[in-house]
């Protein structure tokens, strides 16, 4: 999977974008040889996690808070509209 940078990112977050980062996400391994690798190769690829790491959480947190908004947003609804009907009712 290809890192892209900070800005090239999608505008909308989708909770399938943030389904595809968890399942490639890097998971350590055992390694059955012990031989030191290179120090660039390590580096790029604690920076291609972090930034990976970074957007998952910038995805949970915006989608969070979206679903958070859509519940209130409900809530507000179906009280305004038992309002509305109990007015109508009462009239």
């Amino acid at each position: 999977m290809m890192d892209r940078s900070e800005g090239a990112f999608p505008t909308i977050s989708t909770k399938e974008e943030l389904l595809q980062r968890l399942r490639y996400r890097h998971k350590p391994s055992v390694q059955a040889r012990l031989q030191p690798s290179s120090l660039d190769v390590r580096d790029i690829a604690n920076v291609v996690d972090h930034a990976n790491e970074r957007r998952i959480a910038r995805l949970r947190k915006g989608l969070g808070q979206a679903h958070s908004r859509l519940e209130e947003q409900h809530s507000f609804a179906r009280l305004g509209g038992f309002a509305a009907s109990r007015f109508n009712r009462e009239r």
